[in-house]
């Protein structure tokens, strides 16, 4: 799991220096959240920041990797008999998907997409950012037009105690 961005989105609008680091490919929520708006504010038509989804299980690891940059678990040890982000780091990356919806930063109705959406979406060059696997690249490079995948980490809260990236690392 990993960010796929579509770098040449990044390159038109003048913003590739809001990137990750190619070295550690690491960023901040406040770091993504600047890079997103800089996609947001330069208008492009039917070109969105990023995407969630929600009406498919595939949409759980995409989606629940934010948290991760908060230092919410699933697990509390090695019970795995429940599953509860019940925890302030829980509630901060639900917080923090929850404004990428609200501030028009992801595709509008992520209740009702699912990755095929995101499929159909990403190789028409229609979404900056998303969550998902290598094969992006692949779809990127074969597309009508094709585009180049830059591939960062999933941004990670500056949080004392927490490393950048959020242990979700590439």
């Amino acid at each position: 799991m990993t960010m796929c961005i579509n770098k040449d989105i990044f390159v038109r609008i003048g913003a590739e220096d809001l990137l990750p680091d190619p070295e550690t490919r690491e960023w901040t929520t406040e770091e993504f959240l600047a890079a997103l708006q800089a996609v947001k504010d330069a208008n492009l038509e039917d070109v969105y920041p990023c995407v969630l989804w929600a009406a498919n299980q595939s949409g759980d690891a995409c989606n629940m990797s934010y948290l991760w940059g908060f230092g919410a678990r699933f697990f509390d040890g090695s019970d795995y008999s429940r599953v509860a982000l019940d925890s302030e780091e829980g509630y901060a990356g639900m917080e923090f998907l929850s404004k990428l919806y609200s501030d028009g930063l992801a595709v509008p109705g992520a209740g009702a997409l699912n990755d095929d959406d995101m499929l159909a979406m990403w190789p028409k060059g229609q979404i900056a950012i998303t969550g998902g696997y290598p094969y992006l690249e692949t779809l990127g490079n074969t597309a009508e037009e094709a585009f180049g995948t830059y591939f960062g980490n999933y941004p990670s809260a500056n949080l004392p105690g927490l490393p950048r990236g959020g242990g979700v690392r590439i």
